[in-house]
């Protein structure tokens, strides 16, 4: 039995013996909201997320910020994953005001709060401000963490693919390369994360002519991605639409 299903029965249970205390009622409703989000199940992930946030709100006139922050938060996600990105915004946002109320600006939680921000504003194509969250993260993470910390790496990739998208592709490669130089130190030589990076310089080096260098960099991410993943994986198939790009430039130029 996976651990995702063990998870959902155990919240289930807990929510039908009639003993169950109050304050735990929308932890387990929580939980279920959790566990559905986590199978892709986004409608019913909601209605549980919703009813959490009610019976905090209604039936306990809730004082326990911490816990609504999560609630907040992972509507948001929600949101984002159904593609629905003001909504996501507005979640996230009350979120993250509950956040820098409660632990303040320099908080590892708060961190993912401008994280999830900076997705949605980038999938609204409004990159200013997908920009200027990842740099808060990027921020807050320098202030706490060791400086070849995996999670500071991940940042720089955020802000790569900003720079991407807003096709400055010199900041792109610099950051992705500021990304690399430290998974390369902190990251297994299988690492995923490690053939991501390698795939997205690849990706800016086609459209800066240096096709060499994508070259390279595109055999190493699918090196590392026939290593770990299905050979039907999105990545994987990604990178193969590349590589044609790539041949087709080669061949013009």
């Amino acid at each position: 039995m996976g651990e995702l299903t063990k998870a959902k029965q155990y919240y289930e249970k807990s929510l039908s013996e009639r003993s169950l205390n109050n304050s735990k009622i929308s932890i387990c409703y929580y939980g279920l909201g959790v566990v559905l989000d986590r199978e892709c199940n986004y409608d019913d992930a909601l209605d549980y997320f919703r009813k959490a946030l009610d019976f905090e709100t209604n039936v306990l006139s809730s004082s326990n910020t911490a816990f609504m922050d999560k609630i907040y938060g992972s509507i948001g996600i929600v949101y984002y994953n159904k593609h629905c990105y003001g909504l996501a915004l507005e979640y996230l946002m009350k979120s993250l005001n509950i956040l820098l109320d409660k632990v303040g600006y320099d908080h590892g939680d708060t961190a993912i709060v401008f994280t999830n921000l900076g997705r949605a504003y980038q999938a609204e194509k409004n990159c200013d401000l997908a920009l200027q969250n990842h740099v808060n993260v990027l921020n807050i993470k320098l202030k706490i963490l060791p400086p070849d910390h995996p999670r500071l790496a991940r940042s720089y990739v955020f802000i790569g693919n900003v720079y991407a998208d807003k096709q400055e592709f010199d900041l792109a490669f610099a950051n992705y390369q500021n990304a690399l130089n430290i998974q390369l130190k902190s990251l297994p030589d299988s690492s995923i994360s490690i053939g991501v990076t390698f795939h997205r310089i690849g990706q800016v080096c086609v459209q800066t002519g240096e096709y060499q260098s994508a070259v390279e960099n595109f055999r190493r991410a699918d090196h590392i991605y026939k290593l770990s993943l299905p050979s039907n994986h999105q990545r994987l198939l990604q990178l193969k639409l590349d590589c044609a790009t790539l041949e087709d430039h080669m061949t013009q130029s």
